[in-house]
């Protein structure tokens, strides 16, 4: 049943030290404009250990299902933890698929089954390498398709628990490689559990479009001590060479391996400057 908001924290000190709470906004706070991140900051005040995240969802949602500039979900982060801090920040629930939304797969239209993974695995990337707690639904570690509620409740089929089944095409049912989807969740699950700067790193913006007459590209390092990731996200149809300033905690020394083999040339410093090549979406 729904807790009153205003009981929440109450509830939350009722012997009840070792459940996690997790609050699932109403429509004004999952609605755009101003002080949404300020509302959902007041769940966490009322007690709640976390809330869903829906601002970002619909970022990503814009960014990548359907094709928009990154600077959306630059500023998205960007108003969390300017709102919120980055405590409360990496508090929330980040999520692209749930109950009361159309799967995200289903969401990209007008492109090729093939280019609607290439977006699920940007967006899945994405997810896991941002400040907050990603949150996985049924399905989501196959890319399965499904419309509005109640469509998005398909049960999960029998061949996805099998890896003979998840290799093998099922038109209408997940995207063309589902197997491809399912590995790609499993090393996204154990780079963000093993490397304390994605579960609870500081963030730093370090690239953004900034403009329609820029690559669309999205960079940003996380660091948590000893622990440092910069990620660099290619949301545009052409490879691109980045050439960018280096976060101040980065060390020009120090060799940064490229962890999720797609293509991106070596990692190089030029002074304090980044560089890399990036290949397409």
């Amino acid at each position: 049943a729904p807790v009153p908001l205003a009981g929440a924290g109450g509830l939350h000190r009722a012997g009840l030290a070792d459940e996690f709470f997790v609050a699932e906004p109403g429509q004004e706070e999952r609605a755009e404009g101003d002080g949404v991140d300020a509302a959902l900051g007041e769940f966490l005040d009322a007690g709640f250990d976390s809330t869903f995240n829906f601002p970002l969802r619909r970022a990503m949602v814009n960014v990548f299902a359907k094709g928009g500039s990154v600077d959306e979900l630059a500023n998205a982060v960007r108003d969390d933890v300017s709102t919120l801090g980055l405590a409360r920040t990496l508090e929330l629930t980040s999520f692209i698929d749930n109950h009361d939304v159309p799967r995200f797969v289903s969401i990209v239209s007008g492109v090729s089954e093939d280019e609607v993974q290439k977006r699920y695995t940007i967006a899945l990337t994405a997810l896991f390498t941002l400040p907050g707690i990603p949150q996985l639904y049924a399905g989501d570690e196959i890319g399965q398709y499904g419309g509005a509620d109640p469509d998005n409740r398909r049960d999960l089929p029998s061949w996805a628990f099998d890896a003979a089944g998840r290799a093998q095409r099922h038109a209408m049912e997940a995207v063309p490689r589902p197997g491809e989807v399912f590995t790609r969740m499993q090393r996204l699950i154990a780079l963000r559990t093993t490397t304390a700067a994605l579960s609870d790193g500081e963030y730093s913006e370090l690239w953004r479009q900034n403009g329609g007459n820029n690559a669309n590209v999205f960079a940003y390092g996380r660091r948590a001590g000893d622990s440092q990731v910069i990620v660099v996200i290619n949301n545009g149809g052409q490879s691109v060479n980045v050439d960018m300033q280096a976060p101040s905690w980065a060390s020009t020394t120090s060799t940064y391996e490229e962890v999720l083999n797609d293509g991106a040339s070596a990692l190089t410093f030029a002074g304090r400057r980044i560089r890399l090549t990036i290949p397409a979406r």
